[in-house]
C-alpha cells in the first residue's frame, strides 16, 4: 500500500507543505478582516439611513428613542474642569468619524457618477457651564476647544 518516502526527498515536501498552511492561515486570516470589514460597513449604511431619518426630527423624539440614538452615535463623554478658564470641557467621542466629515461628489453636476467619503474626526470638544438644576439659568457651550 504505502511505502515510507525517502528522507530526503520528505524534509522538502513537509517544509513545502508547512509554508502552503502557513499562507492559507494567513489567507484565512486576511479573509475574515474582510468579511469584519464588510460588516462594518453595512452597520455604517444602516446608521446612517437611520441616523439621517432621526436626525431632521431630533427634537421631536421621545426621550426613549432619544437615548437610543445618543446610544448609537456616543461611544462616551468625558468631563473635566479646564485649570486654565475655569470652565467645565465636554470631550464627546463618538462611534463613527461623523464630525466634519462630507461627500466629496465626482461630478456635482451628476451624482449618480459617485462620491468620495471625506472622513471626519470622532471627538468633539464642547466648553462652558452646565445648566443649573436649582435656578434654571443657562450658558452657552462653546464647540472646537
Amino acid at each position: 500500500m504505502l511505502e515510507r518516502m525517502d528522507e530526503k526527498l520528505y524534509r522538502p515536501v513537509k517544509k513545502n507543505l508547512w509554508n502552503k498552511l502557513d499562507s492559507a492561515k494567513g489567507d484565512l486570516e486576511q479573509i475574515k478582516l474582510h468579511i469584519q470589514e464588510t460588516v462594518n460597513q453595512k452597520r455604517w449604511i444602516d446608521w446612517v439611513g437611520k441616523f439621517n431619518e432621526m436626525y431632521d426630527d431630533v427634537d421631536h423624539i421621545s426621550p426613549e428613542d432619544r437615548k437610543d440614538y445618543l446610544e448609537r452615535v456616543v461611544d462616551r463623554l468625558t468631563v473635566y474642569l479646564d485649570p486654565d478658564t475655569h470652565e467645565h470641557v465636554i470631550d464627546i467621542i463618538f462611534k463613527y468619524p461623523i464630525v466634519g466629515d462630507s461627500l466629496d461628489y465626482r461630478d456635482v453636476s451628476m451624482k449618480s457618477m459617485g462620491y468620495d467619503l471625506i472622513e471626519g474626526n470622532i471627538t468633539q470638544s464642547l466648553l462652558g457651564s452646565f445648566v443649573s438644576k436649582h435656578d434654571g439659568s443657562k450658558k452657552t457651550l462653546k464647540t472646537g476647544v
